[in-house]
């Protein structure tokens, strides 16, 4: 919102635009990166008063902090011997991955989301996004489910 008592059509402009910018009604900013925005207000004239261009003015656009990771498709019925690839379910923009609580139980395959049940017990995994365009990274809970022995042939 332009603050003035000129009478004239108030407007913004952006000394920043690859971290904000302004919509074509000269009011409606819109964050396009991360960085410190610059922001002109601007009045032109009117009936009564002179056109006027305000000191730039400026905020800091930092990253989102995302929602919680979590493995949304936890096996049931998880064999020793056996594989499935979790689905990490956040609105962060980085790379999802997993991490094992019980080794000996369970490992995470190469490419961090591919696990493969080695021994009978329980697996623990935990989330990760870490931090990627628009979003910080972070870390979920850890998840639990039990790998039981192969079935015989």
């Amino acid at each position: 919102m332009v603050n003035t008592n000129g009478d004239g059509m108030k407007f913004v402009t952006s000394g920043s635009p690859g971290v904000c910018t302004v919509g074509s009604d000269g009011i409606t900013v819109h964050n396009v990166g991360l960085g410190t925005c610059s922001l002109s207000a601007h009045v032109t004239a009117g009936a009564t008063y002179e056109q006027a261009d305000g000191n730039p003015q400026t905020f800091t656009v930092s990253p989102a902090v995302p929602s919680t990771p979590r493995i949304t498709n936890l096996p049931v019925g998880a064999r020793v011997g056996g594989t499935f690839t979790a689905v990490i379910s956040t609105n962060g923009d980085g790379i999802k991955s997993l991490t094992v609580g019980t080794p000996f139980v369970c490992t995470v395959g190469g490419d961090g989301l591919t696990v493969r049940f080695a021994h009978v017990g329980l697996c623990s995994l935990t989330a990760h996004v870490s931090a990627g365009v628009d979003f910080l990274g972070a870390t979920g809970s850890r998840q639990w489910f039990m790998v039981r022995f192969r079935r015989p042939l």
